[in-house]
């Protein structure tokens, strides 16, 4: 540890229990902070799925109301020439 000097880092056990549940304590924190949101906000991944299935519903909805096409026969396109 640069520019501390000798005695701040004394053989107190306060030092020693600091320096050990400081980045514990950190770490849980950060787990925690992480687990909350995953588990209430979705995924980037997550929202595109859904976006994609939105669109698919919309495009059947469309295809069911839009009129049938008329297929055509080869009479039909001899005709039309």
């Amino acid at each position: 540890m640069v520019g501390v000097t000798p005695h701040i880092l004394g053989t107190r056990s306060i030092t020693y229990l600091v320096l050990l549940f400081v980045p514990i304590a950190a770490i849980g924190v950060d787990a925690s902070g992480k687990l909350f949101s995953n588990m209430f906000y979705p995924t980037q991944t997550q929202i595109h799925i859904e976006m994609e299935a939105k669109e698919i519903v919309e495009k059947r909805k469309r295809d069911r109301s839009a009129p049938p096409e008329q297929m055509e026969t080869p009479m039909s396109f001899e005709a039309s020439v």
